[in-house]
């Protein structure tokens, strides 16, 4: 917009002053919203990565679980090594290392959890076996216990077999 005042033409229009302020403005406002991105891009990583891990934890807890209700018999091979036997013939191996565990069937896929086991223990005793497994879920120790338990029958023929 123009406009006349005696001899000179002005023209509406900022000053450098002002255009220079406006620059700082707007560039701090960038600056604070990059920097939020950043921060909540970083929490969305992390909260991927943890529940990835939990998701994994879950399912092997879960199946661990079935397993061991549904075997017929259990057994310690080696230091971080057990083999479930089934009714139909069928084994189940668990293969407990420091940053997986490896489920192997016979006759089909093996399994591979991303769960590092940092400590493996075996209890067995009249009224079944325990299996206890030490591990970290987002940095924070965990203790998992499972247990297969002895059915009765076995358990009385155990008490009376042995002259109890």
């Amino acid at each position: 917009m123009w406009y006349c005042n005696s001899d000179k033409i002005y023209r509406k229009a900022f000053t450098v002053q002002e255009l220079l302020i406006a620059m700082v403005v707007s560039s701090l406002i960038m600056g604070m919203m990059y920097a939020i991105y950043v921060q909540l891009n970083q929490q969305l990583y992390a909260y991927r990565d943890y529940a990835q891990e939990q998701m994994e934890y879950n399912q092997f807890k879960s199946i661990l679980a079935s397993d061991l209700f549904h075997a017929h018999e259990i057994e310690a091979m080696e230091d971080n090594v057990i083999k479930l036997g089934f009714k139909e013939g069928r084994t189940h191996e668990y293969h407990f290392f420091a940053h997986r565990v490896v489920r192997e069937r016979t006759d089909v896929l093996r399994d591979t959890f991303a769960i590092g086991i940092t400590a493996f223990h075996w209890e067995e005793n009249q009224w079944g076996t325990r299996l206890r497994l030490e591990t970290e879920l987002g940095g924070i120790p965990i203790t998992m216990t499972e247990v297969m338990e002895t059915p009765i029958a076995d358990q009385i023929n155990k008490m009376y077999g042995h002259g109890r």
